[in-house]
């Protein structure tokens, strides 16, 4: 099983393709505030999540995607004015999901 990391738009252009999405497990790993992007929060999810699908799912699927929403919490504000930051890893796994390409 192989375990794949996507940091931003990009990296998910350059790794990921449908063949993939379909025949993978994913984990999602954000924070909630401002302090919890400068401990280990990410890397704790990053590693559960990864030892969960080993431990419970590890001949169901060919790979493991790892999103991690790096840098972003919902202390941030992206506009100044009140609104909270869009996640944008996560609307791509909702657009994928809505597509049918990750269950």
């Amino acid at each position: 099983m192989e375990v794949i990391e996507i940091k931003d738009r990009k990296s998910f252009d350059e790794k990921i393709n449908n063949t993939i999405l379909f025949n993978s497990f994913n984990v999602y790993c954000r924070v909630s505030t401002i302090s919890q992007i400068e401990n280990t929060s990410l890397d704790s999810q990053s590693e559960g999540g990864v030892n969960y699908v080993k431990k419970y799912h590890n001949n169901e699927y060919d790979y493991v995607i790892v999103w991690r929403e790096e840098g972003k919490s919902g202390d941030d504000l992206n506009d100044g004015i009140g609104e909270v930051v869009r996640r944008e890893l996560l609307n791509i796994i909702i657009s994928k999901w809505e597509e049918g390409l990750i269950k």
